[in-house]
């Protein structure tokens, strides 16, 4: 079956949270945060068993951004890779129809086989370097 790739829900925030934290991205600085609010900034992935994924965008010419793309842990390798693809295209095919004229995004260093599906794509590595965060509330 393919997942569904739709706009993130306010509702939907503490799923999207659970899935991000569990995907290793620092849960230690991000569990605080108030995931209530969320729309319109993610798009999930829905299968008949709820959401299994997740990335975050963001429009700003010229350049957009996608994040934090994140997956259900116990998806089959092949259903988590028909997951990231359909995030992915579907990011990146809003930040097109926004005006965007190119698309980065953070990959961790542990995400080797994502790192390749995006060189498989076209992207380039742009550059290599810590990501900081700054609370602002």
């Amino acid at each position: 079956m393919r997942a569904q790739v739709v706009a993130g829900r306010n509702e939907d925030g503490g799923r999207i949270k659970e899935l991000v934290m569990n995907s290793g991205f620092a849960p230690e600085t991000i569990d605080f945060l108030d995931w209530s609010d969320i729309e319109p900034y993610w798009l999930v992935a829905r299968l008949e068993n709820g959401i299994v994924g997740c990335i975050q965008w963001a429009i700003a010419k010229p350049i957009g951004r996608i994040e934090y793309l994140s997956t259900e842990e116990d998806l089959a390798h092949i259903q988590r890779a028909r997951v990231v693809k359909a995030l992915l295209e579907t990011s990146l095919s809003v930040l097109t129809q926004a005006g965007c004229q190119l698309a980065s995004g953070t990959v961790p260093f542990g995400y080797k086989s994502y790192a390749r599906l995006l060189k498989k794509r076209g992207a380039v590595k742009q550059a290599q370097g810590n990501v900081f965060i700054k609370r602002l509330m």
